[in-house]
């Protein structure tokens, strides 16, 4: 891993080490899983944490999946993964994304072929 691919993966500063203390963010946790890459001691590891549900239905022909982010949390783009992981990919999907232009939009719209704004 490259220098400048680890200073991508400290920006969003969810672990910090000063003098003496490590301090850790988790509410500024991305998922991306940078720190377990970049730990020289393979001291840190992932635990499962609830930031949402994906709910699933149909209305008459019409497939709907979508997520509810729970009251608080405030990183949408996991759920968002999650719930693309869900899309088949056998037919046309439309994807509503949050408003704003920051992560949850980028991850949104990536991997999609079209997007109408």
């Amino acid at each position: 891993m490259g220098e400048s691919e680890i200073r991508n993966l400290q920006q969003y500063n969810a672990i910090l080490a000063v003098p003496g203390k490590v301090l850790v963010f988790p509410e500024l946790c991305h998922v991306c899983g940078g720190c377990i890459l970049t730990c020289p001691r393979k001291a840190i590891s992932e635990v499962k944490n609830r930031i949402g549900v994906i709910k699933e239905g149909f209305a008459d022909d019409l497939r709907i999946v979508f997520g509810e982010l729970e009251v608080g949390e405030p990183m949408a783009a996991p759920l968002i993964r999650e719930l693309k992981k869900r899309l088949d990919g056998s037919s046309n999907a439309i994807l509503d994304a949050p408003p704003g232009a920051k992560l949850p939009l980028i991850e949104t719209v990536k991997g999609s072929d079209f997007a109408s704004l």
